[in-house]
């Protein structure tokens, strides 16, 4: 739906993860979540990046919280 309200030139940008290239203890479903989100922007891109959408994915680093250090 958000997408058929973009107009060119337009830019999504999607919240991934480093987890999705290394693992992390308790953490098989979130990381295959951003692992599917890597996939996402590939495939919108072939959809709508002749009409003009960008589409970019970033990938935070680890950040040292109370939730990561345990």
């Amino acid at each position: 739906h958000a997408l058929s309200s973009e107009r060119p030139p337009s830019s999504i940008v999607i919240n991934a993860s480093f987890t999705a290239q290394r693992g992390m203890p308790v953490g098989a479903l979130y990381a295959a979540t951003k692992s599917a989100l890597l996939a996402l922007p590939q495939n919108l891109t072939a959809d709508y990046g002749r009409k003009g959408v960008r589409i970019n994915t970033i990938s935070p680093g680890m950040i040292d919280t109370e939730a990561v250090c345990k």
